[in-house]
């Protein structure tokens, strides 16, 4: 497989033939990819950072529902529709509430949403608890 690749490669680099041009494999539009197995209601994944894109923390519903095993959660849904969020190039999508999950830092609030994600902590509020990314070490400190 490698040898193929490297070979593609090499031939797209001298000729700028594309021998995939026309292969619909690819034309399949990317909402269709989902991690449903890994950002399922089954297993809690962890809270990522996030660039900040949707302005605010945000975590999918299904991730939601398998920290509640951990963690008893409550979805105040007083505060739905409050986020409207669209991730890539996807439809826009509104927050089903809040829930507030207590971490090893303190408590932080995320906008829970009808979507397969995992729990992203938005930049600012990293800046809030005073918590950043070593990158280094590939982990986040407080």
């Amino acid at each position: 497989m490698v040898r193929n690749l490297n070979n593609t490669a090499a031939l797209h680099a001298i000729t700028k033939i594309n021998l995939y041009a026309g292969n619909d494999i690819a034309k399949e539009a990317s909402h269709l990819f989902t991690l449903d197995h890994r950002y399922g209601r089954e297993q809690f994944q962890g809270i990522m950072p996030d660039t900040g894109a949707a302005g605010v923390s945000t975590a999918g519903k299904q991730q939601v529902t398998a920290l509640y095993r951990i963690q008893p959660l409550r979805i105040n849904k007083s505060t739905t529709g409050r986020h409207r969020i669209r991730f890539g190039d996807n439809p826009e999508c509104v927050s089903l509430g809040d829930v507030n999950v207590q971490t090893p830092v303190r408590m932080i609030k995320f906008a829970v949403m009808p979507t397969n994600t995992p729990f992203l902590l938005y930049l600012n509020n990293m800046d809030r608890h005073s918590i950043y990314f070593n990158n280094v070490d590939n982990m986040l400190v407080y």
